[in-house]
């Protein structure tokens, strides 16, 4: 069983979760002290990169084919998005992208240049 943690993306800062407890409201967003945050919370996979960074959703990373990919979580499993010429229509599951040779290269709220055509 993975371990369960988050992060949030909250006024342009990334923030540890765990220093903040706040709850998903039934309409998807996330409360503090019944308090609306303007955040996007993002889930660990519970994986690692090739240098023991964990990888959460909304992380870039690079596999070891230099395959750019966006990490996203849909149907229950996390996936990986590609945006070059040859993986734009290509979406990997998450046993194929995230092994030892992947390395997170940045994320999609702090570096958005990543995977901008």
């Amino acid at each position: 069983m993975r371990e369960i943690k988050f992060r949030i993306f909250e006024n342009g800062i990334m923030k540890n979760a765990g220093d903040r407890p706040f709850w998903i409201s039934p309409f998807g967003f996330p409360v503090y002290n019944e308090v609306k945050l303007d955040a996007v919370v993002m889930q660990y996979t519970g994986l690692k990169d090739k240098n023991g960074k964990d990888i959460y959703e909304g992380d870039i990373v690079k596999n070891g084919r230099g395959t750019i990919l966006e990490v996203y979580f849909d149907g229950g499993c996390f996936l990986g998005k590609g945006f070059d010429a040859l993986s734009k229509n290509h979406v990997d599951d998450c046993l194929n992208i995230f092994s030892n040779w992947s390395e997170v290269i940045g994320n999609i709220y702090e570096n958005p240049e990543l995977i901008s055509s």
